[in-house]
Formats: structure tokens, sequence, C-alpha cells
């Protein structure tokens, strides 16, 4: 390497990395251990690697120069358009987070701050897209496991696509529960850890107490995690957690092989809902059963279409004629 290639660090530039550090850490403690911070960091990075083109992730990059919201709104416009609403909502929250911190640590004065984070998204980022419904037809083929997969891993990931999709439980729930929380004589997988920090039953199919009974024989008996990580020789490793981008590798990918590439594990709780409610069940049932404390959450999670209202408009009474 010649000197041209060497970049001496100035004082300022130690200052400068000082405070970034010092906000990008005051944001990721800002949020709760878990789940949450990895969510909230990891979008900070997607927006900071996205308008850098991989040059930077959420702590190295020079969030200080976003002094106007319409320096903040131009960066939203080349980013939001490569996600999905929801996920340019979040993105949008982590924004002013992070420039909130950068205000507490001194880099940025209370009028950048306050300009900064008034910032416009783009009209496509607001817009609710109409999520694609999950078909019998098509969870049937993501359920089908066949061709050269280990039978450890095949007999684990089955039971665990079919417990997501009889409970609607959230991939960071199921992956929690240990063999000392099945109780499928009763129907039921006890969830220890929940989003909503309250711990709950979620109900499982007869189809679902089947296959997870078949996997528990696989498994053996050993204490730990009814779902662990496997071993390079496909030995269960129960006393891990499997992680939750493990689950979300494992949907994915089977849902490529059964021709459902858009599938992510939320969509499965989508399913859970939309077919619960297609059978007529009452939607407060139906939000105690997967967890909500909102029937306005649960409505959100309805995917049935324009087909399911028209459908449903014919039942109505109405006359026949008008004389």
């Amino acid at each position: 390497m010649t000197m041209s290639h060497l970049h001496l660090v100035t004082e300022s530039d130690a200052t400068v990395f000082e405070h970034r550090a010092r906000a990008h850490k005051t944001f990721a403690l800002s949020y709760k251990e878990g789940e949450s911070r990895r969510t909230m960091v990891g979008a900070l990075n997607r927006v900071a690697s996205t308008f850098s083109s991989g040059k930077h992730d959420g702590a190295s990059f020079p969030w200080e120069i976003l002094v106007d919201g319409s320096l903040t709104s131009e960066l939203m416009s080349i980013v939001a358009p490569q996600f999905e609403p929801a996920t340019t909502q979040r993105d949008s929250a982590a924004i002013r987070k992070i420039l909130k911190c950068f205000w507490r640590v001194g880099f940025l004065t209370l009028d950048e701050f306050t300009n900064a984070k008034d910032f416009e998204l783009p009209r496509t980022a607001t817009a609710q897209r109409q999520r694609q419904s999950l078909s019998k037809a098509e969870l049937v083929n993501l359920l089908q496991f066949s061709g050269k997969i280990n039978p450890i891993k095949a007999a684990r990931d089955q039971a665990l696509l079919f417990a997501l999709a009889s409970s609607g439980a959230r991939r960071t729930e199921i992956t929690q529960v240990t063999l000392e929380d099945v109780h499928l004589e009763d129907g039921y997988l006890w969830l220890p850890t929940t989003k909503m920090g309250i711990p709950r039953k979620a109900w499982m199919h007869s189809q679902a107490i089947s296959v997870i009974h078949q996997w528990m024989h696989t498994r053996g008996n050993d204490p730990g995690m009814l779902f662990p990580p496997l071993s390079r020789t496909c030995r269960p490793i129960t006393e891990r957690v499997m992680s939750s981008h493990q689950v979300w590798t494992i949907v994915t990918d089977r849902a490529k092989i059964a021709q459902v590439p858009w599938l992510t594990p939320h969509d499965l709780r989508r399913y859970a809902v939309t077919q619960l409610l297609a059978a007529g069940h009452d939607i407060s049932l139906v939000a105690r059963i997967i967890g909500h404390k909102s029937i306005m959450s649960t409505a959100r999670y309805d995917t049935r279409g324009n087909e399911a209202c028209r459908m449903a408009i014919n039942d109505l009474e109405i006359p026949n004629s008008i004389r």
C-alpha cells in the first residue's frame, strides 16, 4: 500500500467518529434488547446502506448532514421506493430517532433536529398495499416435504410451519417454546415469551398436533427448545434457541420451492386470521387466539380481497323487483 492510500485521522475526524458512535449507541439502547432492538438497528442499517450503495451502515453514516426536512425527504425518496410501505414507515421512525440521538449528543442543534425530522414521505410509502392472500392450495404445497432433504430437518421444519400456520403465533414467540411448554393433549403450545410480554396459549389444529408429535418422536426427550437449531449433522441442539432469521430462511426457502416467492413468516399469521374470519368466527375471539389487544389490529391482518366482498354482498336480503 502506498502513502497515497493512507488517510491520517485528524483530531476533528476523531471527534466526529466519537459523536457518531455515542449517538448510535444511544439509539440502540433506546430500544428493548432483543427483536425490537435488532429490528430498528436493522432499519437504520438498511437506510444507510441503500442510500450509500453499501458504503455505510447505520453507525458510520453521516446523519449530521440532515439538517433540513428537504434533505431528509430527498434521502427517503431514493430509499422508500425499494421497500414495502410498512418497512418505509419503520425506517422513517428510525431516522427520526437517530436524529434525536445526534441532537442529544450535541451534534445537531435543536433547530437542525426539528427541521430535519419534519420530512415528507413519497406517496407510495404511505399507501397500504393489498397483501396477497395465501390460498389453501399454496399452503398445501408449502407443507409438503419431498426430495433430497435430511429427514430430521424435514421433520422439524414441517412441524414448525404447521405450528405457525395453525396458531398464527409470531416467529419470535414460537422459537421460545420448550418441551415443558408442550400441552398437545389439551390442544396448545404455551408461549412463555410474547410480543406483549404476557404469556399465552397458541392453539393447535389437530393436523398440526399430529405433525408436532411426529417431530417430537424424531427430536427425542432431551429438555430444551421444541424447535431447536440443528448441527451440521442435523443433531438437534436443544439447549439453544433458533434465531428469528433461521425461521425466516426456513419459510422463504420452502416458499420458493412451493412457488410462493412473496411469502414471509408473518403471512402465515395473516393466513390464520383470514381463515378464521372467513369461517365466520367473531373478530374478538380471533384477536384473543392470536394475541392482539385490539380488534383493529386483527382487522388489518384480513387479506380477503374483492371476490370475498362480492360474495358477501350477495348475502344481503334484497327484493328481486320493485313495483
